[in-house]
């Protein structure tokens, strides 16, 4: 098999399993983000996906045989309608300790938040999501913040 068609047949394999209107995202940041530095991973959201962009190539060259698909993929999340963001931003912005609601991946969840994209079980997508909930809840309860 080509390296091309490698290629294709690696994306095809990955892109395949998300779903418009079925497939959620989940954002996060790695160590060094501008909530905490300390913290080596952090859940900042997750939303629906509402669409995804066609692959596209690099294009041909008269000195490379072949026309290689770009690794990356325009996905439109559908936050805020269809997804949930905590609002780290507005804490700080207060000047309010933002510590009770770090989302942290739930244990064992660690490495599937430390690439670009990697896909998650149902059952990761659940553990991750009741985490979200529990910093919202917080954010709720604290009361420092409208339309939480």
């Amino acid at each position: 098999m080509s390296e091309e068609k490698r290629q294709r047949a690696l994306l095809t394999h990955f892109w395949g399993k998300l779903k418009k209107g079925v497939s959620l995202i989940f954002y996060y940041c790695n160590r060094g983000n501008a909530v905490d530095d300390e913290v080596p991973r952090m859940i900042v959201g997750v939303s629906r996906i509402v669409d995804m962009g066609d692959q596209i190539y690099f294009g041909k060259r008269a000195d490379r045989p072949g026309n290689f698909p770009i690794w990356s993929r325009r996905i439109t999340g559908g936050f805020p309608r269809e997804g949930v963001r905590i609002p780290y931003q507005e804490y700080i912005a207060l000047g309010k300790d933002t510590e009770p609601i770090v989302c942290r991946p739930p244990e064992g969840l660690s490495l599937p938040f430390s690439y670009v994209a990697e896909h998650l079980s149902d059952g990761q997508a659940v553990s991750a999501t009741l985490a979200i909930f529990k910093s919202i809840e917080r954010v709720r309860e604290d009361g420092f913040i409208t339309g939480a």
